[in-house]
């Protein structure tokens, strides 16, 4: 009778036991499947655009605990994505199935965005704050106004319209590892350097060269292509001590009035580089140029604004976003045929005044900013067919500040980072019709351009002759 028991005591435990490990079995089945969705979602949406790809935090589906986790590599080109999906079993048991894998940013590999689009678990909303003037960071004196700042592969490149009471240079390399950056090298963008020169208006460093619009202004109908007769100049940095000026290229076509149609705007992408001009008698405002022979450019196409400057230039996809001075202050253009590029789309903000300053996209939303105007300068549209934008796209707008332009714009996940003529602003996003401020900067020096690398935002003011040059740099508060 003891054995009996005994035997027919094991064998419901065996039995209960089986169940219980088929249902741990179905329901690990069913969160490997859940987080085998998650890894597909992440994947899709790095397809789409890579600064799509940031932490989703924890949701509740069911007996499920869903969370996505995002950790951005030391290249800023790839992100390490690890699914979660977690529940407690019998007895108390956490449980979970985790899944990881790797995204890469490949199509802007050479010349791309390095923003970190993360910025869950860092403190925003009291930033760290570092102000240096440029005559102090180079050891030259002079004012230096920066026009642009690039930082790419470890170096910050700086770019300088008008070097008051300075002949030059216009051109310089940093090491953008350090605090305050490191001068490394510098080098004027024209010839003879005795005489002083308006500079450089835009730069965009792309692997071992620097493309920058030149803001020197000539003759252009006569003049014959030098330093001092050129649109588009293109810096060998592949020794940042002593950056080289390997090649000035004079646009073809680029008659203004009186010949003085100068560069004003630049974009890199995949072996070509976009330059915005002023405003022209003749001939396109907005150019096409084949770099990938960086020491032989060749003009490719472009498109006439009808008169207007190019103010800023973005690319994505097939499309370019080009900003003027124009009634229209946006046009989309089809770049499918680089040699032919057509008007897709457009926008034009529904109030009077203003130009288009700034842009920036993710995914299918596009933040615009404009000039100071009585009404909006920041917009968030609906850019999911850019054929199609216009004023019943617009999903929220925020005013900049008093008498304030938009000047740059860069998107963090649910953050908007917003430089203004003498302010620096982070707007929370989550909601584009009801943004809120959550950080303001004033500035002393008259902003002009932003840029972000990493976790790292910078800021160049000094905008006209007389203002003294600062770089700005804004960090993650602890």
């Amino acid at each position: 009778m003891a054995v009996l028991i005994f035997v027919l005591s094991s064998v419901v435990t065996v039995s209960f036991g089986g169940q219980a490990i088929l249902s741990d079995s179905e329901i690990a089945g069913s969160a490997l499947a859940s987080a085998q969705e998650l890894i597909e979602a992440e994947q899709s949406l790095a397809r789409k655009d890579f600064r799509l790809v940031n932490p989703v935090p924890e949701t509740i589906d069911g007996i499920y605990r869903k969370r996505v986790e995002v950790e951005t590599e030391s290249d800023y080109l790839t992100k390490k994505v690890t699914t979660i999906v977690a529940w407690t079993g019998e007895y108390g048991r956490n449980l979970d199935i985790r899944l990881t894998t790797l995204v890469t940013n490949f199509e802007n590999a050479v010349g791309g965005d390095t923003c970190n689009s993360i910025v869950t678990g860092q403190n925003w909303l009291a930033p760290t704050v570092s102000t240096y003037a440029m005559s102090a960071l180079n050891g030259i004196a002079g004012n230096f106004p920066v026009s642009d700042i690039d930082v790419a592969g470890g170096m910050m490149y700086v770019s300088v319209n008008d070097s008051s009471l300075n002949t030059n240079p216009t051109f310089f390399v940093f090491d953008a590892s350090t605090n305050p950056p490191t001068y490394k090298g510098s080098i004027d963008n024209d010839k003879p350097t005795s005489r002083r020169e308006d500079g450089l208006n835009a730069i965009h460093a792309a692997g071992n060269y620097a493309y920058a619009a030149s803001a020197i202004s000539a003759n252009f109908n006569t003049c014959s292509q030098s330093e001092n007769c050129a649109q588009l100049q293109i810096f060998n940095v592949s020794n940042p001590v002593s950056p080289i000026l390997a090649k000035s290229f004079k646009l073809p076509n680029s008659l203004g009035s009186g010949g003085l149609a100068v560069g004003k705007s630049i974009f890199y992408k995949d072996g070509y580089v976009y330059v915005g001009l002023t405003s022209t008698a003749s001939g396109p405002e907005f150019n096409i140029v084949d770099v990938h022979d960086p020491l032989n450019p060749k003009w490719i196409g472009g498109w006439g604004v009808g008169g207007h400057d190019v103010n800023a230039i973005y690319v994505k996809g097939k499309y370019t976003y080009v900003l003027t001075a124009a009634s229209q202050e946006l046009y989309i253009l089809d770049i499918s045929n680089p040699a032919s590029p057509v008007v897709a789309g457009g926008f034009d903000a529904p109030f009077t005044f203003g130009n288009g300053k700034s842009v920036y996209a993710v995914g299918d939303t596009l933040y615009f900013g404009r000039t100071f105007s009585s009404e909006p300068e920041f917009y968030v549209l609906d850019n999911e067919d850019p054929t199609i934008v216009n004023p019943t796209d617009i999903l929220g707008t925020v005013e900049a500040g008093s008498t304030q332009s938009v000047n740059g714009i860069f998107i963090r996940d649910f953050f908007a980072f917003i430089l203004s003529n003498d302010q620096f602003r982070i707007f929370d996003i989550s909601n584009p019709s009801s943004m809120s401020l959550k950080f303001d900067l004033p500035l002393s020096e008259k902003s002009k351009t932003l840029e972000c690398d990493g976790n790292i935002l910078y800021i160049g003011s000094g905008e006209t002759e007389g203002n003294i040059g600062t770089i700005t740099l804004l960090k993650p508060g602890s």
